[in-house]
């Protein structure tokens, strides 16, 4: 038993060592982690792809989020209400903020979805693209938004601007 065990422990070092050999000599961004032992990303296969017409390089096994992290671009998408930038919440399947199109797929969850070559990739909930949102001027008056603010705030009764009286009983109607 212990010679299977030998047998395949030194089998599955020089597979390792072959694979660290192969992937030393691939040019890595250093952004990306090491490569570790059992990985789903093959770095042997590089994949092209272009996000907002930029052209991008991710590997085999990368996710789409994954592959433009690890090529710097930490913008990835902008958010629904104020256009506001966003980037990488988790790698955990709860990522709202990088949903993409790829070409008439809308709303690709690029934190799930495997990188695929030849994709080409755009952020959606944008007005002329990613970096040049026309709609982001709307974060210049973040400063006067409270926190979670909504319109709800001048509808609910106890309303803060009329105390403990409700809005719509404070406004004299005309009836």
């Amino acid at each position: 038993m212990s010679d299977a065990i030998n047998s395949f422990d030194a089998m599955n070092h020089r597979h390792h060592s072959n694979l660290q050999s192969k992937i030393s000599n691939l040019k890595s961004s250093p952004d990306r982690l090491p490569p570790i032992w059992g990985e789903w990303i093959d770095r042997t296969q590089t994949l092209h792809f272009t996000f907002e017409d930029n052209s991008f390089r991710g590997y085999a096994g990368d996710t789409i989020t994954s592959a433009l992290w690890a090529s710097g671009q930490r913008i990835l998408g902008r958010s629904f209400k104020y256009h506001r930038p966003r980037g990488i919440l988790s790698f955990a399947n709860h990522d709202i903020n990088v949903l993409m199109q790829s070409g008439q797929a809308l709303n690709v969850r690029a934190d799930i979805t495997p990188l695929e070559t030849g994709m080409a990739l755009s952020a959606v909930n944008t007005a002329g693209g990613l970096m040049g949102d026309r709609s982001s001027v709307l974060n210049v008056f973040s400063p006067f938004y409270p926190l979670g603010f909504t319109i709800k705030r001048f509808t609910i009764s106890d309303c803060f601007l009329f105390g403990n009286a409700s809005f719509a009983t404070s406004v004299d109607w005309g009836s």
